[in-house]
């Protein structure tokens, strides 16, 4: 992963999330919550040329559903890009049915026309993503996929960087996404990726695993020319709802000399093995149906909540001597005491058990019922309600519910004790406010003093926290509330053109000042920085700088010879002539024989004076960045003195 700040603008990095082919991702957070955000995955220009890239395709698509949306980018102070995403989890698709395994067809259907939907967005912004899979969808902390990965896409003409110089002209292939999605359901029905390309194999495989209608839909999809497939995401999907939806309501066909009947399921009591003259029916331990042909063709199939039963029709009463109509009457029961043998023992024979009810129970009662099954137990605390200690209030999955051998059943248990409200800590002393904890049944922990806490009122400067986290509302009697206390400085926010008189004057109490300063990157008004930047901390009242993108070329003002000054010197002329000195940390290469230029650089450097500016110039435009090169130590120093100032 590259390396990132621990800080970057206002949001705080927590740790490492995930790579893709383009850049590397990290998981942080703000005042707002939890944010993803992504960072050029090296500093060559063919890097900053992908990542750049990446941002073209974030603008383009965040305001469609089923995506890892776009909240804002920008640069850090040492100029490196960096995009902001709405937070998503770790965990891929991929991942999450890896560890619960294969999902049945019908919830697959739904999954792939979630996505489908979202793909079949991206093409309306002539974006091919061409890289679906199981692990370029994320979860959000909702559980509902989001495509968090577009390394692979395509947008229209422009040239992805990477790509051959003519890969991104011509018309673009939407089937591959077809192609995409087809593979996709493929695999998180098989619980795996496809190991092969050979879609015919792949096909042959998945067809025991769902209907005979979703089965074509779904290998027309994948099949490996392009010109067979569906041709656009709407018409596989639409296909595929339209299969998933006839398995409910199989009606009587014919098909040559073959009649196809629906028999519904009923509760039959098996015997095992189930002979007709049609053939012989075994219901196998796995709770599999297996039909060994007879003279008479009996092949039931089975199909959601009913089977079709297939059987030969008078063509072979003639050469049998018994009437079609016995030979299939024979065929349908053996079929429906098979189908009722599997139906009434398959949850035992695969391990299934249904969940009792265990809310009102103890935890321990729930435990001795459980102690012969392989479910697994989970718990978690519930907030006291009066009940007992270690009553289950709660459970996840509810009773009835029919879960798999090694299932995890959550229980939320109660604390025992009776809840109570918090003392209002307006006004109070810390004192006071931890005798009125003492007094309502409460207990004082650890006395905190903290600079700022942005989530304290500015007028209180005390909060009641538990791990950190503020608490409001009713508490069991005995928890222990930490107390923070605040100066109450406010941070300055990443703000729009149109939250600057309402968040920072109305909300926040602060004064500003507007400038304008030439850009060629923003629209006119939009806001360029402030001063203070976003994320410092400043009192009430003070005055902000809000510089606004403008239009006008600035004018040309004269740059201060500051080569040879101190480090403070050269950053206040700099200021005063309307510049921004930015700082860098070196010292020039010195020796014996280095040209009398050097020699005056290495003089300052030695001497802890500015030795460099960039760019070296007479006149720049105001508000221009100037760049100012001193020895290490007297940067650090610098930085140092003007944080002890703030």
């Amino acid at each position: 992963m590259a390396k990132v700040a621990p800080v970057i603008d206002a949001y705080e990095i927590e740790g490492e999330a995930w790579e893709s082919a383009a850049a590397a991702f990290w998981t942080a957070t703000s005042d707002e919550g939890q944010v993803t955000i992504s960072v050029p995955k090296g500093g060559t220009p063919e890097d900053l040329e992908v990542f750049a890239y990446q941002l073209v395709l974030a603008r383009k698509v965040a305001e469609i559903d089923g995506v890892i949306r776009l909240k804002e980018s920008g640069t850090t102070g040492a100029a490196e890009p960096f995009i902001v995403y709405e937070g998503v989890t770790k965990t891929t698709l991929g991942s999450e049915i890896e560890a619960n395994g294969g999902l049945d067809w019908p919830e697959a259907v739904r999954i792939v026309s979630e996505i489908g939907q979202s793909v079949g967005a991206l093409h309306a912004e002539e974006i091919v993503h061409s890289g679906l899979s199981m692990e370029t969808i994320r979860l959000q902390q909702s559980g509902s996929p989001v495509i968090a990965d577009f390394s692979s896409a395509d947008l229209g003409k422009v040239h992805r960087p990477g790509s051959a110089e003519d890969e991104s002209q011509g018309a673009q292939d939407f089937s591959v996404d077809v192609h995409g999605l087809g593979r996709l359901f493929w695999a998180v029905v098989q619980g795996e990726e496809p190991s092969s390309d050979d879609e015919e194999i792949l096909a042959e495989i998945l067809a025991p695993n769902c209907p005979v209608a979703v089965h074509e839909v779904v290998a027309k999809a994948m099949s490996a020319d392009p010109e067979q497939r569906q041709q656009s995401v709407g018409e596989f999907l639409e296909q595929l709802a339209q299969a998933a939806s006839a398995v409910d309501d199989v009606e009587a066909a014919m098909v040559g000399d073959i009649t196809s009947e629906t028999v519904m399921f009923e509760e039959l009591e098996p015997t095992g093995e189930h002979t007709a003259q049609s053939g012989v029916a075994v219901v196998e331990p796995t709770g599999e149906l297996q039909v060994t042909q007879g003279p008479d063709t009996m092949a039931p199939i089975v199909v959601d909540d009913h089977i079709e039963v297939v059987t030969a029709p008078a063509a072979e009463e003639a050469a049998s001597g018994v009437p079609w109509f016995a030979m299939a009457a024979s065929s349908i029961v053996t079929a429906l005491i098979c189908i009722g043998g599997f139906m009434l023992f398959s949850d035992s024979l695969l391990g299934r058990q249904t969940i009792d009810d265990f809310v009102g129970m103890t935890l321990t009662e729930a435990e001795l019922v459980l102690e012969d099954t392989s479910i697994i137990i989970e718990t978690q605390l519930g907030r006291a309600d009066g009940s007992e200690p270690g009553d289950i209030l709660e459970q996840i999955p509810r009773a009835g519910t029919i879960v798999d051998a090694g299932s995890i059943i959550r229980f939320t248990v109660s604390e025992g004790s009776e809840l109570r409200g918090l003392p209002d800590p307006s006004g109070l002393t810390v004192e006071e406010i931890a005798a009125a904890l003492e007094a309502q049944g409460f207990a004082l922990g650890e006395v905190i003093e903290q600079r700022d806490h942005p989530s304290i009122d500015r007028d209180l400067g005390i909060e009641l926290v538990i791990e950190g986290e503020s608490v409001d509302g009713e508490y069991p009697g005995g928890t222990a509330f930490d107390l923070v206390t605040s100066t109450g400085l406010v941070t300055i926010p990443r703000i729009s053109q149109q939250e600057i008189e309402s968040i920072l004057v109305d909300e926040l109490g602060l004064d500003v000042e507007l400038v304008e300063e030439f850009s060629q990157d923003l629209e006119v008004g939009e806001v360029i920085r402030t001063e203070p930047a976003t994320g410092e901390k400043v009192e009430q009242g003070s005055t902000v700088k809000v510089v606004l993108a403008s239009d006008v070329d600035p004018p040309l003002v004269r740059v201060p010879d500051v080569v040879g000054k101190t480090l403070g010197d050269a950053v206040n002329r700099l200021r005063d002539a309307g510049f921004n000195p930015a700082l860098a940390a070196s010292s020039p290469g010195c020796g014996l024989n280095v040209l009398r230029e050097a020699r005056e650089r290495c003089q300052n450097a030695e001497r802890g004076l500015v030795w460099k500016v960039e760019p070296e110039l007479v006149e720049h435009f105001q508000g221009s960045t100037i760049t100012l090169y001193a020895p290490q130590d007297v940067v650090e120093d610098y930085k140092n003195e003007a944080d002890d100032d703030d």
